[in-house]
C-alpha cells in the first residue's frame, strides 16, 4: 500500500512539473514577474545585417529600437500605442526585448535563423525580414511552429496568397506600388502633358524582381504603353555597362526600374559615366528609397522618381512625423526613411496586440492582431490606418505615394491633390546639372 502511496505522489508530482514548465513555456517570456507576469516579452527580429543588403538591414534596426525605446519608456507627448507609460501595461510593465538574427539576405540562413529563436531564444513572435525569398522560408517556419510572423516590409504579393495563418504584413504590395506608378505615368500624361508613349522595364532575377517586372510590363501594357526593353539582368553583378547600353539604345520615354542597394548605385555611376539619363526615370523603391543612395551619389540622383508610403512632407498632415524624425535624426544623424518607419511600425503593431492580448500565448496574440486597428493618425506613413484583412494578413488600409529626389530631399510629387512641388520632367543631361 505504501508503494501504491509514493507511485501516486510521484506521478502527481510529475504532472506537476510538467504543467509549470508549460506555463513558463507559453505565458512567461523572459522569466516571471509578479503575479506570473513575464518581466520581458522576447521578439525576434531578422534582417540582413551583413552582406550587401547590410545599410537596409540598419536603418530598419534603428527604426525598430526607437520603436522598443518609445514602449519601453516613458513618452507622452507621443499620439502612439504604449508611448504613454513604461512596457506592457497589461503583462504588468514587462519590457519589450528584441532578439537579433542576421539572414544576409539568405532564404536558407533566414530559416535556421528563425528555427534557432523559436526553439532556443523563447520568443513570443518574430519580425522580419524585408527580403521577400527570405521572409517565405520563415514563415513556413513561423506556421508550423504556430506563432506570430508581423512583416513590416517585404512587398512580393504571393506572401497574403499562401493560407498562412500566422502571417501579417502591414506595408503595400509590389501590385499596389507597381499600379500606382503605372496610374503616376498615365496621370503625367493626362494632366502635366508628359506624352509618355514607350517603357523600359529594368530589373533583376531575384523572386521579388521577376515578380515587380511581370507587373510593370502587364500592367503598363494594359494601360496603353508600349514596352519596348524587357531587361532582366542578374544581382550583385560587378559591372552593368552592357545593360546600360541596351536601355541606351532603346531610349524609351520612361524607364521603370527595380533594383536593391548596389544594384542602384551601380546603374546611376554607370549612366553618369556614358553620358545617358533617361527622359523619365520612375523607381520601385528597394535601393532607391535607402538613404545610402542619395549619400553616396549626391546630385546624381537628383530627378528620379520613386514610390513611396513615406515622406517627411507628410507631417503637415501627421504631426507624428515630424516628432518621430526629430528624435531619430538627433540619435542617428539621418532623417527617418520608409525602410526605418516600417520597422518602427512593425514592433508598435506588435506591441499593441500583445498588449491587448494580455498574454504571450501565441493564438491569443494572433487573434489580437485580427482585432487590430490603429488609426493613420498614430502612423508615421502615408497608410489610412492598420487593420488586417482576416484571410490574407494584408493591411488593408495601406497606401503609397510617388516622391521625387532633389538636391538631397525627397518630395511628394503624386497625387496631385497631396503633392508639395511640381514634378521635374524631362530630366536635364548630365552636362546641365
Amino acid at each position: 500500500m505504501a508503494r501504491k502511496t509514493r507511485k501516486i505522489v510521484r506521478i502527481l508530482a510529475l504532472c506537476l512539473a510538467m504543467l509549470f514548465l508549460t506555463a513558463c513555456a507559453n505565458g512567461t517570456s523572459g522569466g516571471g514577474g509578479s503575479g506570473g507576469n513575464p518581466t520581458e516579452v522576447i521578439i525576434g527580429a531578422i534582417y540582413p545585417l551583413t552582406g550587401t543588403m547590410a545599410t537596409t538591414g540598419l536603418e530598419i534596426r534603428n527604426g525598430i529600437e526607437l520603436a522598443v525605446d518609445v514602449i519601453n519608456n516613458n513618452w507622452p507627448d507621443l499620439n502612439l500605442p504604449l508611448a504613454s507609460g513604461e512596457g506592457i501595461p497589461s503583462l504588468g510593465g514587462a519590457k519589450i526585448a528584441i532578439h537579433w538574427g542576421d539572414s544576409q539576405a539568405n532564404p536558407e540562413l533566414g530559416m535556421a535563423v528563425a528555427e534557432q529563436i523559436l526553439n532556443q531564444e523563447n520568443a513570443v513572435a518574430i519580425m522580419g525580414t524585408f527580403n521577400s525569398a527570405v521572409t517565405a522560408t520563415v514563415a513556413q517556419v513561423t506556421e508550423r511552429h504556430q506563432m506570430v510572423f508581423l512583416n513590416p516590409d517585404s512587398t512580393n504579393p504571393g506572401l497574403t496568397r499562401n493560407g498562412w495563418e500566422w502571417f501579417f504584413r502591414i506595408t503595400p504590395d509590389d501590385y499596389t506600388f507597381a499600379f500606382n506608378l503605372v496610374e503616376f505615368m498615365k496621370d503625367l500624361n493626362t494632366y502635366k502633358g508628359a506624352d509618355i508613349r514607350t517603357v523600359s522595364v529594368v530589373y533583376d532575377n531575384t523572386l521579388t524582381g521577376q515578380d515587380v517586372g511581370e507587373l510593370f510590363n502587364r500592367l503598363a501594357t494594359d494601360a496603353g504603353f508600349e514596352v519596348i526593353l524587357d531587361l532582366m539582368y542578374a544581382p550583385a553583378s560587378p559591372e552593368l555597362n552592357s545593360e546600360v547600353l541596351r536601355i541606351q539604345q532603346a531610349d524609351a520615354d520612361a524607364i521603370l526600374c527595380f533594383a536593391s542597394i548596389s544594384e542602384a548605385l551601380l546603374f546611376m555611376k554607370t549612366y553618369e559615366e556614358v553620358g545617358y539619363f533617361p527622359k523619365i526615370f520612375i523607381a520601385n523603391g528597394a535601393g532607391f528609397t535607402d538613404s545610402a543612395f542619395m549619400q553616396n551619389l549626391g546630385p546624381a540622383s537628383n530627378y528620379i522618381f520613386n514610390r513611396s508610403a513615406f515622406s517627411l512632407d507628410i507631417g503637415a498632415r501627421k504631426p507624428i512625423v515630424n516628432q518621430l524624425n526629430e528624435i531619430f535624426n538627433e540619435r542617428y544623424g539621418i532623417n527617418m526613411n520608409e525602410f526605418s518607419a516600417r520597422g518602427f511600425m512593425g514592433v508598435i503593431t506588435l506591441a499593441d496586440a500583445i498588449n491587448r492580448a494580455g498574454s504571450t500565448d501565441s493564438e491569443a496574440i494572433r487573434q489580437a492582431l485580427l482585432e487590430t486597428d490603429i488609426p493613420g493618425d498614430q502612423i508615421p506613413l502615408s497608410w489610412g490606418g492598420i487593420r488586417f484583412d482576416p484571410a490574407t494578413g494584408q493591411n488593408i488600409l495601406d497606401t503609397s505615394m510617388v516622391g521625387q529626389k532633389i538636391d538631397g530631399t525627397f518630395p511628394t510629387v503624386w497625387p496631385f491633390d497631396l503633392a508639395v512641388t511640381e514634378p521635374i520632367f524631362p530630366a536635364p543631361g548630365w552636362h546641365e546639372r
